[in-house]
């Protein structure tokens, strides 16, 4: 399904959050992928995949260059977390999209008690750290994720990091 299917408009200006929202949790349910174009599409709140033991996969078109490709920019400290349901692999892929947050985002991707993600190619920039893999609830891991050719520019403070919450 594509992004624009559920509203987002990748002009940098329009506050995608709550139809992200919408169309990660529809995809998320639904069991089908979501396709990003061209552009940034700018968010103020948190997008946040509910929890469950799958994750649709995320797909860009690219983002190696600072102004094209998919960029999902997160301002006023926000950010996407993937919330998992532990214990079972998604086997889920999040590619070709560029992360950038507003130089104070603690973790624009945040990945708690989800296993099984695939991230490629991706980018982040412009945060404290690019991404945080939490085992957060009292018996959550987050285990078996791999990144793979992803670039965290020098504007990231920590590229990835690995933590309990208590």
């Amino acid at each position: 399904i594509d992004a624009s299917f559920a509203g987002m408009v990748p002009d940098g200006k329009y506050d995608n959050t709550a139809d992200h929202i919408n169309i990660i949790n529809y995809a998320d349910k639904e069991g089908i992928d979501i396709s990003y174009g061209s552009g940034i599409y700018y968010h103020v709140g948190i997008v946040e995949k509910k929890a469950s033991f799958s994750c649709p996969n995320l797909i860009g078109c690219g983002g190696g260059r600072t102004n094209k490709g998919t960029i999902l920019k997160f301002s006023n400290n926000s950010f996407m977390k993937i919330k998992g349901g532990s214990g079972v692999l998604c086997s889920t892929n999040i590619s070709g999209i560029h992360f950038s947050g507003d130089g104070n985002n603690n973790g624009i991707l945040i990945i708690a008690d989800q296993c099984g993600l695939s991230i490629d190619r991706c980018v982040f920039s412009n945060c404290h750290i690019g991404i945080r893999m939490i085992n957060e609830s009292s018996k959550g891991f987050s285990e078996f994720n791999v990144l793979d050719k992803c670039v965290f520019s020098s504007s990231c403070s920590t590229g990835i990091s690995y933590e309990r919450d208590k």
